[in-house]
């Protein structure tokens, strides 16, 4: 279970809930509902598709700096993947009324944020044509 947790300072971040997740453990779940974005602080987590099935999927493995959840937060819509922390991670959970204050303070991360978000669009769809593939 994710513990919060705070600042090395000991105060809470400016903007969002600092969360650790140990190893082995269930970041974000393929199908869940979801309404958060997460940032990668700290530690490697592990993306699935289909994890836990015949057809699961190592998408790659993510790190510092590397968000995930956004989909969930943006359309409203369950997780397309699952997320499992590879080691121990500590994550900046962030809500939609959060994200404007997030930008503001973050400017140039908004553009990692993209870059992210295109590349496991492009990671999922080529993952989802080779299991085309192998299956036909």
């Amino acid at each position: 279970m994710a513990v919060d947790i705070r600042e090395r300072d000991g105060s809470a971040p400016k903007v969002g809930k600092l969360l650790r997740f140990h190893e082995g453990e269930y970041m974000l779940r393929e199908g869940d509902a979801n309404v958060d974005m997460f940032q990668i602080v700290t530690g490697k987590a592990e993306v699935y598709l289909g994890y836990g099935t015949k057809q699961e999927t190592l998408i790659g493995i993510i790190k510092d700096g590397t968000c995930f959840g956004e989909f969930g937060m943006l359309l409203k819509k369950p997780a397309i993947y699952t997320v499992i922390a590879y080691t121990e991670v500590l994550v900046l959970r962030l809500t939609e009324g959060e994200m404007g204050d997030f930008i503001r303070e973050n400017g140039r991360k908004v553009m990692g944020i993209m870059r992210n978000m295109a590349n496991m669009l492009y990671s999922l769809k080529f993952k989802a044509q080779s299991q085309i593939l192998c299956d036909g």
